[in-house]
């Protein structure tokens, strides 16, 4: 019996981190205490250990850190190797260097945060953490199950209020610029669709500001500009629908040396008629 309480103790134990994160990610009047990892993301990469902002000895550590964060596997030094260091081909030079990386790592955001199992590194997801793209991705998850439009409404904003820039922004590799349009194109996805909603309840202000939000990540996003341009045409401001099309047009010439689509073309003709 004894032996039956302990193993419901520590499989209890495994699993409140995570519970710990989910009820941070709920409205309660109950606070908790803070965990030991705080990380960002979405943005300036930033990671908190024990309420101090961590100190990267070097950004190849920073960086390494964020690759294990990013990967949902196990990896060996070989993988981690051909996406960070592809110029390291010596195995002795390769083997040091991996070597004192990690341990660097370990130093600066804690011994179990990379776990070792055999030959193969991973992070360490039964730690008490807090992490911006799991939150992102929680919120959205349940605009699915979400009844009502005040539910959807209410995780879309969740979720679009933690992205304060591109994904991992302030890293320039390759491993990170792939998952970076992959996030950038979650986030406009979730923010047309909040858009949307707050149209459909006539509320022009909110949709403008989401509107605005989104296009600061992608200034030549035409489906933001058509729903910003419809918003300044409920509001009855026709100086307003042109200033946007103008910068539709801009960014459109300049990031892509071609004019708006014909459906912005046309909208826009249509609304200041």
């Amino acid at each position: 019996m004894a032996a039956s309480l302990f193993q419901q103790a520590d499989k209890l134990d495994a699993r409140l981190p995570a519970l710990r994160r989910n009820l941070r990610r709920l409205p309660q009047a109950v606070t908790l205490s803070a965990p030991r990892l705080v990380i960002q993301s979405l943005g300036w990469t930033k990671v908190t250990v024990n309420g101090q902002a961590a100190e990267w000895p070097t950004q190849s550590v920073r960086e390494l850190f964020f690759f294990f964060l990013a990967s949902h596997k196990p990896l060996n030094k070989e993988q981690v190797a051909e996406a960070l260091w592809p110029d390291t081909e010596d195995p002795e030079r390769l083997k040091q260097r991996f070597k004192n990386e990690v341990y660097r790592l370990r130093r600066t955001v804690g011994h179990e945060t990379i776990l070792l199992d055999g030959e193969l590194y991973r992070f360490n997801r039964a730690l008490d953490y807090d992490y911006d793209l799991d939150d992102f991705e929680t919120y959205l998850a349940r605009v699915k199950s979400a009844l009502t439009d005040e539910e959807r409404i209410e995780n879309y904003e969740k979720a679009v209020s933690l992205v304060k820039g591109p994904y991992l922004t302030d890293i320039g590799a390759a491993w990170a610029t792939l998952d970076r349009e992959h996030v950038q194109q979650t986030f406009l996805e979730a923010a047309i669709r909040l858009a949307e909603l707050h149209w459909k309840r006539k509320d022009a202000q909110k949709t403008l500001d989401i509107c605005q939000r989104a296009l600061e990540l992608d200034p030549a996003s035409e489906p933001f500009h058509q729903m910003a341009m419809r918003a300044h045409a409920q509001r009855g401001d026709r100086a307003a629908i042109a200033r946007q099309y103008q910068a539709c047009r801009q960014a459109s010439e300049s990031l892509f040396d071609l004019p708006p689509a014909e459906e912005t073309e046309k909208l826009y003709r249509q609304l200041i008629a």
